[in-house]
């Protein structure tokens, strides 16, 4: 990367001036014109990165970034078509649209295309956050293994009844197509989510139940994923429609008896019952590898010489039998290739955007970044800030972030090559291009719980 941007330094001083301009392809997609060239030493240094990153735990809040992360051209805004790519901290960002010489992309990794199993209905938002949490997982034990439905369909809508309670007394939960009917009384005791085994168990005391060693946990994760199961069209084995009952049968989701309760991802086997009816089966579960990576997304935009972004990534594992572990990262980065003279005299003004996350709901927010100095310091300003509200109808619906706008005074650092913020350091930003044409840095405001990166233009 570093080699691509040194010879766009040099292409652009052989050619007057006439540099990159950030409206298509990545930095360095030029041809050099035929015959010898003389190369200028390149005045700029290597790629300089800052980022900031925070995790937390997705197990009671119900958060799936896929309903907020899917969307690019609204979010992005209504800019200016683009195409090419862009590798940025190690994602591959698809250029989707571009404005006054900044481009912007979108970035997907892991299980983000598999069939997406999409719990609807007003009693799905009427759910406490922690048994939506619960009953999402069950949803992605399986859609991470499936990439399509019957009729190639790449989403199944389930329908929670939440008020109805259409399942016999001895149930908890009930699936069958495209309805999902969860039993009140034994999900939710005083507007908590059921931690005692009196509620899921008629005789949770039997010494059976003691040696299987079951747990409520995993009783939770058992449900979710065996009504999903019935969601898709499977039966209990040995029933009419099901499986057989066979040695496989205590390490399958569908399974009836104690066994079943240990289970938490469905046997290969199971697996291969939906590809007969004509599902189509992806992979094996993400484990954070580069061949299976997480599921994760990402916005970015990059100009001639500074490149930023916001990511949120899933880090959600499954095992056959213990509960899912289920954890939100968030991360920012900005990067390119670093002034190495320091900021002169003057009035400096940037302009251009910011990429961020809210941290405390997972969803994508952007706005515009102005950046001013003079002399020792100035002040950094986010206006216009927009998250994504919903993406469940036909198109992503924007609305104003709980701040509107967002500013902090800065500082130039000691050597008058970057910059932080006259606080706490939520700011941090540097100069990018041989002549500070560009600035960018990253944002974490812990107390507005926000994560992003900026960048902008001289």
């Amino acid at each position: 990367m570093t080699k691509k941007l040194f010879a766009a330094l040099a292409l652009a001083f052989v050619a007057g001036g006439c540099g990159g301009g950030g409206g298509g392809g990545p930095v360095g997609s030029a041809l050099p014109p035929a015959g010898p060239v003389l190369l200028p030493a390149p005045s700029v240094a290597g790629v300089g990165t800052l980022d900031v990153s925070a995790r937390t735990s997705n197990q009671g809040h119900g958060i799936d970034p896929r309903e907020t992360w899917e969307s690019s051209s609204d979010f992005l805004g209504s800019l200016e078509p683009a195409s090419g790519s862009r590798s940025i901290a190690g994602l591959e960002y698809t250029a989707v649209r571009q404005k006054d010489g900044i481009t912007y992309g979108q970035a997907k990794a892991g299980p983000t295309d598999n069939l997406d199993v999409d719990f609807i209905g007003d009693h799905w938002h009427q759910l406490p956050h922690d048994l939506r949490a619960v009953l999402e997982r069950g949803g992605k034990v399986w859609s991470y293994r499936l990439f399509r439905a019957p009729g190639s369909a790449d989403r199944i809508r389930v329908s929670t009844d939440w008020t109805r309670n259409r399942c016999p007394s001895a149930n908890t939960a009930c699936g069958g197509s495209g309805l999902l009917a969860l039993k009140e009384s034994r999900w939710i005791k005083n507007g908590s989510l059921v931690t005692d085994l009196d509620t899921w168990y008629r005789n949770p005391t039997h010494a059976a139940y003691r040696q299987a060693g079951i747990t409520v946990e995993k009783d939770q994760a058992y449900f979710a994923a065996h009504e999903t199961g019935h969601v898709l069209g499977l039966r209990h084995d040995g029933e009419p429609g099901g499986s057989p009952v066979g040695p496989l049968s205590p390490h399958r989701l569908m399974g009836k008896g104690l066994n079943g309760h240990e289970v938490v991802a469905p046997h290969e086997s199971e697996l291969a019952d939906l590809a007969s009816m004509g599902y189509v089966r992806a992979g094996d579960y993400p484990d954070g590898s580069s061949e299976k990576p997480f599921e994760t997304y990402g916005y970015a935009a990059w100009g001639e010489w500074a490149e930023w972004g916001v990511k949120v990534v899933r880090e959600l594992r499954f095992s056959e039998s213990s509960p899912p572990a289920d954890s939100l990262r968030f991360g920012a980065v900005a990067e390119g290739a670093r002034s190495t003279k320091p900021l002169g005299d003057g009035v400096y003004v940037w302009t251009g955007s910011l990429l961020a996350v809210d941290t405390g709901t997972a969803e994508p927010v952007r706005g515009d970044v102005r950046i001013e100095l003079s002399g020792p310091g100035g002040a950094i300003r986010f206006d216009g800030l927009k998250r994504v509200e919903d993406v469940r109808g036909p198109g992503v619906s924007l609305t104003d972030w709980r701040e509107s706008s967002l500013e902090y005074g800065i500082r130039l650092d000691p050597d008058r090559m970057g910059f932080t913020d006259d606080g706490g350091q939520e700011v941090v930003g540097a100069f990018y291009g041989p002549t500070h044409g560009e600035a960018a840095g990253t944002l974490n405001d812990q107390a507005n719980r926000i994560i992003g990166a900026f960048g902008g233009k001289r």
